[in-house]
């Protein structure tokens, strides 16, 4: 869910591909974001390439 959240994916795109409700996907977003301490997605973003996982 990290790479695709950090590629762009949006949560309900995300949710489809799973087979899990938008609200589940919107929940661990926000465990990410503050696990990693991220403020929104453009820092999410920029963590996943910082760590190798995107180009």
């Amino acid at each position: 869910m990290f790479l695709q959240l950090a590629q762009g994916a949006t949560p309900k795109q995300i949710a489809l591909d799973l087979g899990i409700s938008a609200k589940t996907v919107y929940l661990h977003r926000e465990t990410l974001r503050n696990k990693l301490g991220a403020r929104n997605d453009l820092e999410l973003h920029r963590i996943a390439i910082e760590r190798g996982l995107l180009p």
